[in-house]
């Protein structure tokens, strides 16, 4: 059986009641609440003109995702100045279940490396993406879908939009 919630109660610390009302987003279905509606998804910016290469690779590259950084709990992170076509093969700051829309709104290309590849060793392991076609690239203006697996301490490439 599944019905619609039309309000939430909560206590304080002083044991006050409280009653947040909420719009048709909540659903109860045998006992599981359930959210529906529309994903708001913050988006952040990263200026890469500064970005360090190792020949043409990128090793853990910062987004600013960290605690207190810019772009913690941001969904897309827009890049742009990439000094020239680089290989990446690692991102800072992942954290289980973080999906991230990397939106490369340059004309350089990225082109993301498997863990397997042997320069992705310039990467913590942690910071490593997993690709499953081995590499795949953006050809200047585009994006790519990545989440963090926190069990296996790897980003894994979902999807591009080229």
């Amino acid at each position: 059986m599944t019905t619609s919630a039309v309000a939430l109660v909560g206590a304080d610390d002083k044991g006050t009641l409280t009653t947040l009302n909420i719009q048709n987003t909540l659903t109860i279905n045998n006992g599981k609440v359930n959210v529906q509606g529309n994903v708001l998804y913050g988006i952040g910016t990263k200026d890469l003109s500064g970005t360090v290469y190792d020949g043409n690779f990128i090793h853990n590259l910062k987004l600013n995702l960290g605690p207190g950084e810019s772009n913690e709990g941001m969904s897309v992170v827009k890049v742009y100045n990439l000094p020239a076509n680089g290989k990446l093969t690692g991102i800072q700051d992942g954290v289980d279940g973080l999906h991230l829309f990397f939106y490369n709104v340059g004309t350089g290309n990225i082109q993301f490396m498997d863990e397997s590849d042997i320069n992705s060793a310039g990467s913590l392991a942690e910071n490593r993406i997993k690709v499953l076609a081995g590499s795949e690239t953006i050809s200047g203006q585009g994006c790519v879908e990545l989440l963090y697996d926190g069990t296996s301490q790897r980003w894994l490439f979902l999807s591009i939009h080229d």
